[in-house]
């Protein structure tokens, strides 16, 4: 005959399938009250595999690789080839390569909205949908957008990528600390109206260019990507200005200084012949005057 798992000689088979559950699961998927006393093979299966997959739906599903450290399975000794060989004979390397391409972190736009909506108090943002909002939400902060992906009802971030942009749309806005975070973020979305608003005329001036000239006319949307453009080459400009602001000072100190020098070396210049000069006046004034002792000392001699 065969045994039911609820009597078998293994203690797995009893822990899993317990006989308390195999005769609810009985009563209730098979149709038998559990005070009969006899029930089929088939009824016994059906009431078992109900209570396993019952079982199954309430808990997650989790894989843990193990993983040897050396092949005598010494403890505080890991071999680093070892280990590597196994990471890529399990696929594990595969897996974490597929994960960082991945977007596993998610949150939805309405619950974004729904938090720092009523707490920003923009005007602007209040007409905004709820994609339209963590667009700009996310367009605010200098986060590449191949970090992150907005879909129709969610904002998908990638692992270790956007760290704080991230946690800024899971977190609750709270206490004192968030009280500054808030006047921060909303100075950069007005940041980000104002620079959504001259890419916006930038692109249609571009538009018009090119139909001017004959060239077709990409009709896109103006997005985090065209305003992210636009602000690196307003940052360039501006980077620019300043090098150029620096390097014009510092050419200025540079003549400046060589200017300096040469007036220096004038100055020395002028300054030794003027006591060559004089040197040679004195000496001719010298010798007229001792000529002229000599010759009033022989008269009187």
């Amino acid at each position: 005959c065969v045994r039911p798992p609820a009597e078998s000689k293994k203690p797995l088979m009893r822990l899993v399938f317990p006989a308390k559950s195999v005769e609810s699961a009985l009563a209730k998927g098979a149709g038998i009250h559990p005070l009969r006393s006899y029930a089929t093979v088939s009824s016994v299966f059906v009431g078992s595999l109900s209570a396993l997959l019952r079982e199954l739906g309430e808990t997650d599903a989790g894989f843990v690789r193990t993983i040897k450290p050396n092949d005598s399975l010494s403890p505080a000794a890991a071999n680093a080839r070892s280990v590597l060989r196994q990471l890529r004979t399990c696929g594990m390397l595969q897996a974490v390569k597929m994960i960082r391409s991945m977007f596993p972190s998610r949150t939805l736009h309405a619950d974004v909205a729904a938090r720092y909506g009523p707490l920003l108090r923009c005007a602007f943002l209040e007409e905004l949908a709820p994609r339209d909002f963590v667009t700009a939400f996310c367009g605010a902060f200098d986060v590449p957008p191949s970090e992150y992906r907005i879909g129709k009802t969610r904002v998908f971030f990638r692992p270790d990528a956007a760290v704080f942009l991230n946690a800024l749309c899971r977190r609750e806005p709270r206490g004192s600390d968030d009280v500054t975070s808030l006047a921060i973020l909303r100075w950069k979305l007005g940041l980000w109206r104002r620079e959504l608003s001259i890419a916006t005329k930038l692109h249609a001036w571009m538009q018009r260019a090119r139909r001017r000239f004959g060239a077709v006319a990409v009709s896109k949307r103006v997005g985090v990507s065209q305003v992210h453009a636009y602000r690196w080459l307003r940052r360039d400009f501006a980077v620019c200005c300043v090098r150029d602001r620096a390097a014009t000072r510092v050419a200025k100190h540079a003549r400046s200084r060589a200017a300096r020098v040469r007036l220096g070396c004038a100055l020395g210049s002028a300054k030794a012949l003027q006591t060559m000069a004089r040197k040679k006046v004195a000496r001719a004034a010298f010798k007229r005057a001792q000529r002229g002792a000599m010759t009033v000392q022989k008269h009187v001699r």
